[in-house]
């Protein structure tokens, strides 16, 4: 069930989400009724979870300032230590990423679908907090926060902040995050396979899915495809053609 937390910001609820997807996986949600929360530990990005550059170097000149007595109590590879810590703390979070904008985004279609054969959902926070009510456990939702990894100075807390902060390079994701905690232990009341890297959350697709967008340069027949498998599937959600790249009227 989603759980309303300050750990995170959340959007207006009116605000609308998009996942954009290929066939294969749009099918494997329709199948399971189930949305996949990925580790941490398995995103592209090398700095997921991590401390900003700024603040470690802040840290590790920290015990120059301290008192002699003090600065013999400090490990010599202080930084080492937190920094690995924090980022396998954080790999104990499934993250399910979503696209905040009013309408469909090209970048989006090329970088997580296709142009010619993808998918993408369109929801609300809302629709996506709601859709989690039958689900085990709890949920949190949240916009992503981007900085500046090389002055950003202040020291990440806790375990949610590191994961719901990215670079300021991915600002263009303008990512919504859900949040489940901790993974490995739904994994194992699941009785998910360890090399899963992920656990999967039971969803009201009803609820969650507003409208289906087949990618704008598919042709006539994928988009009859892709309105069949989610009649079979038991949706009356509209699935439409993207008019990204329809000409003008005039």
């Amino acid at each position: 069930m989603y759980e309303r937390s300050t750990l995170v910001e959340t959007p207006d609820r009116a605000q609308e989400i998009w996942r954009y997807m290929d066939l294969g996986k749009f099918v494997s949600l329709l199948q399971r009724r189930e949305l996949f929360f990925a580790s941490a530990e398995s995103m592209e990005d090398p700095y997921e979870g991590a401390q900003p550059e700024a603040a470690m170097a802040w840290l590790r000149e920290l015990p120059a300032s301290l008192p002699a007595e003090v600065r013999k109590l400090v490990p010599p590879d202080l930084v080492t230590i937190l920094a690995r810590a924090g980022k396998a703390a954080t790999y104990d979070w499934g993250i399910s990423c979503w696209h905040c904008n009013d309408g469909e985004s090209a970048a989006m279609w090329d970088l997580y679908a296709s142009r010619h054969s993808g998918i993408a959902i369109q929801s609300t926070v809302e629709r996506l907090c709601e859709s989690f009510g039958r689900a085990p456990g709890s949920q949190l939702v949240g916009k992503v926060r981007y900085a500046d990894y090389s002055t950003e100075s202040r020291i990440l807390t806790g375990t949610v902040e590191p994961v719901m902060t990215k670079r300021k390079s991915f600002q263009h994701e303008e990512e919504l995050r859900a949040l489940v905690h901790p993974l490995s232990e739904i994994r194992k009341r699941a009785g998910e396979p360890e090399d899963l890297r992920g656990t999967y959350v039971p969803v009201d697709l009803a609820q969650l899915i507003e409208d289906v967008y087949v990618a704008p340069r598919a042709p006539v027949w994928f988009a009859g495809a892709v309105r069949s498998v989610v009649t079979t599937y038991g949706l009356t959600c509209p699935v439409r053609q993207s008019p990204l790249y329809t000409g003008p009227l005039y």
